[in-house]
Protein backbone atom coordinates (compact mmCIF):
# COMPACT_ATOMS: atom_id res chain seq x y z
CA UNK A 1 0.00 0.00 0.00
CA UNK A 2 2.96 2.38 0.92
CA UNK A 3 4.63 1.67 -2.77
CA UNK A 4 1.11 2.62 -4.56
CA UNK A 5 0.79 5.94 -2.20
CA UNK A 6 4.39 7.29 -2.93
CA UNK A 7 4.11 6.06 -7.01
CA UNK A 8 0.76 8.64 -7.25
CA UNK A 9 2.62 11.28 -5.15
CA UNK A 10 5.28 11.03 -7.54
CA UNK A 11 3.00 10.65 -10.75
CA UNK A 12 1.09 13.93 -9.41
CA UNK A 13 4.36 15.79 -9.03
CA UNK A 14 5.67 14.88 -12.57
CA UNK A 15 1.97 15.42 -13.85
CA UNK A 16 1.94 18.97 -12.54
CA UNK A 17 5.16 19.89 -13.91
CA UNK A 18 4.40 18.83 -17.24
CA UNK A 19 1.32 20.58 -17.29
CA UNK A 20 2.99 23.84 -15.91
CA UNK A 21 5.49 23.45 -19.08
CA UNK A 22 2.99 23.48 -21.31
CA UNK A 23 0.77 26.46 -20.17
CA UNK A 24 3.94 28.28 -18.84
CA UNK A 25 6.92 27.49 -20.43
CA UNK A 26 9.52 29.69 -18.65
CA UNK A 27 8.55 28.65 -15.36
CA UNK A 28 8.22 24.68 -16.13
CA UNK A 29 11.65 24.51 -17.21
CA UNK A 30 12.67 26.61 -14.20
CA UNK A 31 10.55 24.16 -12.17
CA UNK A 32 12.06 20.91 -14.53
CA UNK A 33 15.65 21.72 -14.02
CA UNK A 34 15.33 21.51 -10.34
CA UNK A 35 16.08 18.15 -8.76
CA UNK A 36 12.93 16.74 -8.24
CA UNK A 37 13.80 12.88 -8.07
CA UNK A 38 16.38 13.30 -6.10
CA UNK A 39 14.56 15.47 -3.47
CA UNK A 40 11.55 12.87 -3.91
CA UNK A 41 13.98 10.20 -2.92
CA UNK A 42 15.45 11.80 -0.23
CA UNK A 43 11.53 12.48 1.14
CA UNK A 44 11.20 8.79 0.71
CA UNK A 45 13.82 7.82 2.76
CA UNK A 46 13.57 10.28 5.70
CA UNK A 47 9.82 8.83 5.44
CA UNK A 48 10.97 5.33 6.02
CA UNK A 49 13.40 6.06 8.30
CA UNK A 50 16.32 4.88 6.40
CA UNK A 51 19.83 5.69 7.90
CA UNK A 52 21.80 8.22 6.36
CA UNK A 53 25.54 7.37 5.21
CA UNK A 54 27.26 10.26 5.92
CA UNK A 55 30.58 9.07 5.13
CA UNK A 56 32.49 7.84 1.99
CA UNK A 57 34.78 4.95 2.09
CA UNK A 58 37.60 5.05 -0.71
CA UNK A 59 38.80 1.63 -1.34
Amino acid sequence: MYSIIKILMSALIIAGVTEMAKRFPTYGGIVAALPIVSLLSIIWLSVQGEKRKWSVSLH
